[in-house]
């Protein structure tokens, strides 16, 4: 994700919501694809797709 977004960037440049060096608007809507996203599109964004008390956690930090 984190170099898909950095691939994009160079390719297109940045984005003109993001006024600092680190791109991080980019970043977050990688990130939203493979989570949130797809969790709204299937109805279930109530129960997974994001950090939040009382929701179903799927993740893996390293």
């Amino acid at each position: 994700t984190w170099q898909t977004a950095h691939k994009m960037k160079v390719q297109r440049g940045a984005l003109p919501q993001d006024s600092a060096r680190a791109d991080n608007f980019r970043a977050r809507r990688y990130v939203a694809k493979y989570t949130i996203n797809p969790a709204i599109s299937h109805g279930i964004a109530h129960e997974v797709g994001s950090l939040e008390a009382g929701k179903l956690a799927d993740i893996v930090l390293w």
